[in-house]
């Protein structure tokens, strides 16, 4: 009976037709080989589209007018809005400032009456317009403009919508449906998802990331100790990141580094430690986050010695950190809990933390949900401004490509779980 029982189990585990359906990302709505399943790990990771409960996405779902321009406005870094004049548009709602912000900027009219219609289904031509109009006023619409009369339908675009039309077709932007541009249709989620990866990844520079210029402040009160603030000029930051140095680096050395994540709208503290050691002052970050209450969430990042001893601080209090980002740290320390975020970066000619030493420190976190960065041809000294380091490999690239690519991989970590 066992050996029957056992044999039934094994051709049950090789039978292909009972595999399970793979997920993209954490939505159980979403299938790994959907039309939109890559663009929707693209808004998602970009914190530009989230999700419903019970873990959905609801690609199927419309969008409606006031979800196109708040999804807008985060692009935008959610700049400071004035007064609304709709009447619809109650002044606390959670879509006001951006119905204000895409008004003021000529992106939106509304549609008549003194009216927004907020929770209207948005058209295929209303958000293709405002894309256009947002491109334009970036700079970067350009001048290609695809032909319309392959479309049997292409007499129902509105006149406010032919030339974006025009411009979205000639961009690859908006594909027909059964053959026709449907203009009055609605956009479902998915669709949403899909466009908008390739607005940004085509025609906005940076990838549609806003950068701010930034302010450097030498804070030298000695309270709770110095340290060297990277603020973005031109709004409120609501994230924040504190950095600590390596050991025995100058915390004022990781300005190329700290001022480029700064100019992506984010406060970036990096505090002195006594004799430039950060095992002296493990709570440091902790101290100086007290004095920003407006930031609504934190991130603790440190390279080399500075990386082990930031996870330090995340055991102590991980209720304060959204997560971690460890540069070719030196020590592993166990994260508080498996399932707390991590972003672990090892350059491949760093011989101050040499591959099997980056593995050891990997495997000494005990991180589930680690995402692991390795930069080809950077090395430890690179990360930072302290010129070359002794027992350091030579890099393959330049300080300039290290940095963008560190950059690019924090910001979509800090999207992601901010």
């Amino acid at each position: 009976m066992k050996k029957r029982i056992l044999s039934l189990l094994l051709i049950l585990a090789l039978l292909p037709s009972l595999s399970l359906p793979v997920l993209a990302d954490s939505y159980n709505d979403v299938l790994g080989d959907a039309w939109y399943a890559g663009a929707v790990s693209y808004v998602s990771d970009h914190g530009l589209m989230t999700g419903f409960g019970n873990s959905r996405f609801a690609p199927e779902g419309t969008v409606t007018r006031a979800q196109m321009v708040q999804i807008l406005y985060a692009m935008e870094g959610k700049p400071e809005a004035g007064g609304g004049s709709f009447t619809d548009v109650p002044e606390n709602a959670w879509y006001g400032d951006a119905v204000n912000w895409a008004s003021a900027s000529g992106l939106v009219a509304g549609t008549g009456n003194g009216r927004f219609s907020p929770d209207d289904p948005v058209t295929r031509e209303q958000l293709i317009a405002v894309l256009y109009r947002y491109a334009d006023k970036k700079g970067s619409a350009g001048t290609i403009s695809g032909d319309l009369g392959s479309f049997p339908d292409a007499g129902n675009v509105s006149g406010y919508a032919v030339q974006p039309m025009r411009w979205a077709v000639g961009n690859v932007l908006l594909a027909g449906i059964d053959g026709n541009l449907k203009p009055q249709g609605t956009v479902t989620r998915a669709q949403m998802a899909v466009i908008l990866k390739a607005f940004r990844e085509k025609l906005l520079p940076d990838g549609g990331e806003r950068i701010y210029e930034v302010e450097t402040i030498d804070h030298n009160t000695r309270y709770p100790t110095d340290a060297v603030i990277y603020r973005p000029v031109g709004m409120e930051p609501e994230v924040g990141v504190v950095f600590y140095a390596g050991n025995p680096v100058d915390y004022r050395d990781y300005g190329t580094l700290l001022k480029a994540l700064a100019a992506h709208g984010y406060l970036v503290i990096s505090p002195e430690f006594p004799f430039d050691t950060a095992i002296f002052n493990i709570t440091a970050g902790e101290e100086y986050m007290k004095q920003y209450p407006e930031i609504r969430e934190w991130f603790l990042a440190g390279h080399s010695h500075g990386g082990g001893v930031s996870t330090g601080e995340v055991v102590l209090r991980p209720d304060l950190f959204q997560g971690a980002i460890l540069i070719d740290p030196v020590i592993g320390v166990p994260v508080p809990r498996k399932d707390f975020p991590v972003l672990l970066f090892h350059a491949t000619e760093d011989f101050v933390c040499p591959q099997a030493f980056h593995e050891t420190v990997k495997a000494e976190l005990s991180a589930t949900d680690l995402t692991e960065v390795i930069i080809e041809g950077g090395n430890h000294a690179q990360f930072g401004d302290y010129g070359v380091q002794a027992f350091d490999g030579t890099a393959k690239i330049s300080q300039e490509e290290q940095i963008a690519i560190t950059i690019r991989e924090m910001v979509q970590f800090i999207q992601k779980y901010q």
